[in-house]
């Protein structure tokens, strides 16, 4: 009866151990698979907002560059500086030409991109290869992570923002009035 009941408990614990395994498997994959399409969103829209941005003013960054460098890994969070700063400074600069205002952020927050982006990711090296007990560092990465990714989309979204403006400006510069010119037309009859 002991041999049964242990090897009972030995096939619940292997059952067990299998789950926990496919478990982390499966995070895995949907991290991965959204970490992906979250890139991927975020290139896209990086190229569109460049390329309207370029109908207007010209830009220190070309949409292929601009994602080129968006994905240099450790050092991309000072390039999203660069390149919001200057997709920002250029559409200020577009919308006061045209007596519009331009959404506006608070001061710190474009340049807490590049210092959160660099601790984040330290505090990952940290928490998951120096100090693997270090569970503190992993959950104020987390913590930081979260405040970065609400940096992200207020940047965001003042940038779309200012690319609706300046794309509802070039579709009412087109002439509001047309000339009829066939009610105009009088035929000859000589």
């Amino acid at each position: 009866l002991q041999l049964l009941s242990g090897t009972r408990a030995n096939a619940v614990g292997d059952l067990l151990g299998f789950g926990i395994i496919i478990n982390f498997f499966l995070l895995f994959v949907h991290l991965f698979v959204t970490s992906w399409i979250a890139i991927y969103k975020f290139c896209a829209w990086l190229h569109c907002v460049i390329k309207e941005q370029q109908r207007y003013s010209e830009t220190d960054f070309t949409p292929r560059g601009a994602i080129f460098f968006a994905l240099i890994p450790i050092i991309f969070p000072v390039y999203h500086y660069m390149i919001f700063n200057d997709l920002l400074a250029r559409q200020k600069e577009a919308l006061g030409q045209n007596s519009l205002e331009s959404a506006q952020l608070p001061g710190w927050m474009l340049k807490a991109i590049p210092f959160l982006g660099f601790t984040i990711q330290i505090g990952w090296f940290l928490g998951l290869f120096v100090a693997k007990g270090l569970f503190a560092a992993r959950v104020l990465s987390i913590i930081l992570s979260i405040v970065l990714l609400v940096c992200y989309i207020k940047v965001i979204k003042a940038i779309t923002a200012n690319t609706i403006a300046l794309n509802s400006l070039a579709t009412n510069d087109g002439p509001t009035d047309i000339p009829d010119t066939a009610a105009s037309y009088e035929p000859n009859n000589d």
